[in-house]
């Protein structure tokens, strides 16, 4: 009767081990599949961010260039016909 009790005993054991142990492996592997998901997500964010850090560069420099003096008085100039306060302006009578 005791070796029964015992041997009951150890398969409870076996059994409660076995169930442990497959409850770990699945908590494992989903944690991988979200460890996986997340690092491909973070390895898209940092290219969105290249790409977006990009587009910044270039608008600074298009920024840079359309509030120069050089650029608002050349579209004054062809765009617009306006000239200096001291210059002289001539019309060609021709019309050419």
């Amino acid at each position: 009767m005791q070796k029964r009790k015992l041997k009951r005993k150890l398969t409870l054991s076996k059994l409660l081990a076995l169930v442990f142990m497959c409850a770990a492996a699945v908590i494992l592997i989903k944690q991988q599949g979200e460890i996986n998901y997340h690092n491909k997500k973070i390895a898209q964010l940092q290219s969105d961010i290249k790409t977006e850090e990009k587009l910044k560069k270039e608008l600074e420099e298009k920024s840079a260039i359309y509030s120069s003096d050089y650029y608002i008085e050349k579209i004054a100039r062809e765009e617009l016909g306006l000239v200096m306060p001291d210059e002289k302006v001539f019309i060609d009578a021709n019309g050419n």
